[in-house]
């Protein structure tokens, strides 16, 4: 065999300037070099092969064993090392497969990515580029933590934040608000401060990325108590709101019993702070069912103290309700309420607001045909009010009817009907029957004069004061009885009429009456007489001013029978003057009567000093309106004087 030694073969990419390092070295089998390429000039690879270690061998299988580090830009064909011990880094393209297993994989399917897949190249778990760990899913968009899925589309999320809390999502995330992994409810687990939280978000039908508003469900609060749908802060140890939503009705239920219909089965809740003995002290709320059937009862008992507790109220299946007070008999009643005790059982209904008068407690009856309703008014009114326009009140002891008032509020006392009456234009009616005599009794307990009983009769939107007349049965300021009429002028208030005194003696201050007496000269208007001395006093007045000063008449103020009587001392008298008929009482429907005294001529011998005195008087029936006048004879030309002789008068008689 020949060898051929070549010992420096220079090569370089610009003849004109060669070096001794730029050169391919080869040398012998002994251990030497045998390949070296090294070239300093840009874009020569150096290549070097040392063989003295025995760092590459070929065995007879065509294997290359390799001592050292190779560095390769790529490497073909597969790679079973029985130990990898790499130092630095590895670069792999996409995958690191299981041998002998090519559907379970490592793989690196994007930067910053890695994934694991199994069976069927499906891939199990990822970490995607922003540190969230992905289990199931691809996708982790929100904040770093695990985000579980159903094989391809995110469904749950676990993360945890900088301020200790921990948070366990479905179908929702974190990322800059919260969000919807995709359609459907919502549902988060927050632990924070010492607290458990869950709460609910609405259905989504929108699709991913979509913003959600979270709703408490339930909490179990730093100090141990749960609260179930409430985020209020009341100081409950277990606090359950069904809902919210206004005008929602929310289902809540505790089921005890087993599952047949059976009598006995039902729930008993405890609520007690007996902590030693809770089933026997304090309050047990019962719904039990009565039947096979699913009737059930509801019962509360309650324990006083050192006792068990026992049942104050129960409302059976039927609808009935019973208030044990403190008895364990059943009440009378379908609304039954007992409590034994000395003096008053009151059951209360209160009504404390005082911001209006027309605040009130009270009570109503209702049947199909109406209701009625006893109200006390903030006021101190106490109102019955019946709805029905046939209603009315009615009192009975021992079936025998005490009070009766009808639908047109008339009143009976003692009469199961309303007591007739014969009388006209019939408004209401106080109607009392017996067998005996009927009284009614206003006693005072005031000595002074004018108290008793007062009937009085009013007129609703009359002018002045409603009440326009009254009768006073009444005592004087010495005990004695007097009965006493009052009546009212239009547009005024009552004044007193007449009154009738212990001795039986009527007095009518208003009565029409005058005395009118000669006050100077002669007066008449034409021939009637008009005296104009009214003094109100013992023997002049003119009481309700019916008679005139200035035309000397009298006007009737009602129809009646009035009396008159007139009297004059004439003078300027002649002998043998005519004096017959020489007075008269008129009226303005006629002469009424001619004077007492009827003489025909005056005799100066036999009248004093020219002075002649006749009077005249008559009883007369007038209407209101009428007028009386005492009046001289027409063409006669005497005079009159001196109010002790001169003097007209009057007054009703009735």
């Amino acid at each position: 065999m020949s060898t051929l030694r070549i010992n420096n073969i220079e090569a370089k990419s610009v003849p004109a300037s060669p070096t001794l390092d730029e050169k391919i070295k080869l040398t012998n089998s002994s251990g030497d070099v045998l390949v070296h390429v090294d070239g300093k000039t840009s874009g020569i690879t150096t290549i070097g092969i040392n063989t003295t270690a025995g760092n590459i061998t070929f065995d007879a299988n065509s294997n290359v064993v390799v001592t050292g580090i190779i560095t390769a830009t790529k490497f073909v064909g597969t790679v079973e090392p029985t130990n990898l011990t790499v130092s630095g880094d590895l670069s792999i393209a996409d995958s690191i497969v299981h041998t002998g297993d090519t559907d379970t994989k490592i793989r690196f399917p994007a930067n910053d990515t890695i994934s694991f897949e199994t069976a069927g190249g499906n891939e199990r778990l990822r970490i995607a580029s922003g540190g969230q760990l992905c289990l199931g899913t691809t996708s982790g968009p929100g904040e770093i933590g695990l985000y579980l899925g159903d094989g391809t589309n995110p469904a749950g999320h676990i993360y945890a934040n900088g301020t200790h809390h921990l948070y366990i999502l479905a179908n929702a995330y974190f990322a800059g608000g919260w969000k919807y992994l995709g359609n459907g409810e919502a549902n988060l687990l927050t632990l924070q401060n010492g607290e458990v939280i869950f709460n609910s978000a609405s259905t989504n039908s929108s699709g991913a990325g979509q913003a959600l508003t979270w709703s408490e469900k339930l909490r179990i609060d730093s100090t141990g108590a749960l609260r179930i749908n409430n985020t209020r802060t009341t100081a409950t140890k277990l606090h359950v709101v069904g809902g919210t939503a206004s005008g929602t009705a929310y289902d809540a239920a505790v089921f005890a019993g087993g599952q047949n219909s059976t009598s006995g089965s039902g729930v008993k809740l405890y609520l007690s702070g007996c902590e030693n003995n809770p089933t026997s002290r304090g309050v047990i709320l019962e719904s039990i069912m009565t039947d096979n059937s699913n009737a059930h009862r509801f019962s509360v008992k309650v324990g006083a103290s050192s006792a068990a507790p026992t049942e104050r109220f129960r409302l059976p299946a039927d609808g009935r309700a019973y208030f044990f007070g403190n008895q364990s008999s059943t009440p009378n009643g379908i609304f039954g309420f007992r409590y034994d005790k000395t003096n008053d059982t009151d059951l209360s209904i209160e009504n404390l607001n005082n911001s209006s008068v027309n605040n009130n407690a009270g009570i109503r009856l209702a049947s199909n045909h109406g209701n009625i309703k006893a109200r006390y008014f903030n006021n101190g009114g106490f109102y019955v009010q019946n709805s029905s326009a046939s209603g009315y009140l009615h009192y009975f002891t021992n079936n025998v009817s005490r009070f009766y008032i009808d639908s047109s509020g008339n009143v009976n006392i003692n009469n199961q009907g309303t007591i007739a009456s014969s009388n006209g234009a019939l408004g209401k009616r106080l109607g009392i029957k017996s067998t005996a005599n009927n009284v009614i009794i206003g006693e005072t307990t005031q000595s002074g004069n004018g108290y008793g009983l007062h009937i009085e009769s009013r007129q609703t939107g009359r002018s002045g004061d409603a009440r326009f007349a009254q009768i006073g049965l009444r005592n004087d300021s010495s005990g004695n009885g007097q009965i006493t009429f009052f009546t009212a002028p239009s547009g005024g208030g009552v004044v007193e009429r007449m009154n009738i005194n212990s001795s039986g003696y009527v007095t009518k201050p208003a009565h029409p009456s005058f005395c009118a007496r000669h006050n100077s000269g002669n007066g008449f208007s034409g021939d009637i007489i008009v005296l104009t001395r009214i003094e109100n006093n013992y023997r002049s007045w003119n009481t309700g001013s019916h008679y005139s000063t200035s035309t000397g008449k009298f006007t009737a103020p009602v129809d009646g029978i009035y009396y008159f009587e007139g009297q004059l001392m004439t003078t300027g008298h002649g002998d043998g003057d005519n004096i017959q008929d020489m007075i008269s009482l008129e009226c303005n429907n006629g002469r009424l009567t001619y004077g007492r005294q009827r003489r025909t001529y005056f005799r100066s011998h036999a009248d004093a000093n020219g002075y002649y005195t006749t009077s005249t008087a008559s009883s007369v029936n007038l209407s209101a309106g009428d007028t009386v006048w005492f009046q001289r004879k027409s063409g006669h030309s005497w005079s009159y004087s001196n109010l002790n002789y001169s003097y007209f008068t009057g007054w009703l008689i009735g």
